[in-house]
């Protein structure tokens, strides 16, 4: 049994590869069951949709039994999007909301499923939050005010982002998306498969402007120079901008992208040739 967790740290041609060759593997070497963390049913609106819908239909057509895992978007990640600066929190967001999660759940989930994978044969799960948070939920959660700014004005700002080139469009794609209640469905197959409710969203975005960080201006950015590949050797993802390089808004873009990245794992694959620990043991 595989775990395939999605290589979402590169341009499409580069994920799709990776994403081909681990399923091709696993196949030849008579891997029976590929269970796959995509991307939430309403995410056919986001800048890296692509690769996650084209490793669906690879599965789909594929000789191995797989489950689908359409993870939501991270809590964590919604977090750093809206975290305020000198008191307001100005991301585009509008009044649009966005049905979050957190990663611990989701990555229970998987252990659930790994568990007993056959129980899960051929479905696909739409993991995301039963709960719909806006920026205005978060500001009103920390005390701050929300002045929600413009995706027009979010735009030069992440283009001059010490950002890989993909990475600015993918970004702009949630805000847009939230901004325009695209990523407000809210499901039930997370509580199903946890047996319980899932963490309340903003008790997540809450904690992750609290991590422990180097400060930019009025910002904490996250010390996540590297990212880990099995694919390839450490390199810098994203370099590190100078408080005399970048205003706080472009540091917060770095900052949230830096999130994303290290929440969307570089290319891993776990395999499990007997049955794992019980899930209780990955919580």
């Amino acid at each position: 049994m595989l775990v395939l967790v999605s290589a979402g740290t590169e341009e499409d041609d580069v994920v799709v590869t990776r994403h081909e060759n681990a399923i091709t593997a696993a196949e030849r070497d008579g891997v029976r069951h590929i269970v796959y963390t995509s991307l939430t049913d309403a995410g056919d609106h986001l800048g890296f949709a692509l690769a996650h819908r084209w490793t669906e239909r690879r599965l789909r057509s594929g000789t191995a039994q797989w489950t689908i895992l359409r993870n939501g978007l991270y809590a964590e990640l919604i977090g750093q999007l809206l975290a305020p600066r000198e008191g307001v929190v100005s991301a585009p967001f509008g009044q649009g909301g966005v049905a979050a999660v957190a990663r611990d759940n989701l990555a229970e989930a998987a252990a659930i499923i790994a568990w007993n994978p056959e129980k899960h044969q051929g479905k696909t799960y739409n993991l995301v939050g039963n709960t719909v948070i806006t920026a205005q939920d978060l500001a009103d959660t920390v005390g701050a005010e929300y002045r929600p700014g413009k995706l027009s004005t979010l735009r030069p700002a992440l283009d001059s982002a010490p950002l890989l080139p993909f990475q600015s469009p993918m970004l702009l794609s949630i805000h847009s998306a939230a901004r325009h209640g695209f990523l407000e469905e809210t499901g039930t197959d997370i509580t199903d498969i946890l047996g319980r409710e899932p963490v309340h969203p903003l008790h997540i975005c809450r904690r992750r402007d609290r991590l422990t960080s180097r400060e930019y201006g009025s910002h904490r950015v996250p010390n996540v120079p590297y990212l880990s590949s099995s694919l390839e050797s450490k390199r810098p993802l994203i370099r590190s901008p100078r408080r005399d390089q970048c205003s706080p808004d472009i540091a917060a873009a770095a900052s949230a992208s830096r999130c994303s990245q290290t929440l969307i794992s570089s290319s891993w694959c776990l395999m499990v040739s007997s049955p794992p620990k019980s899930p209780e043991n990955f919580r």
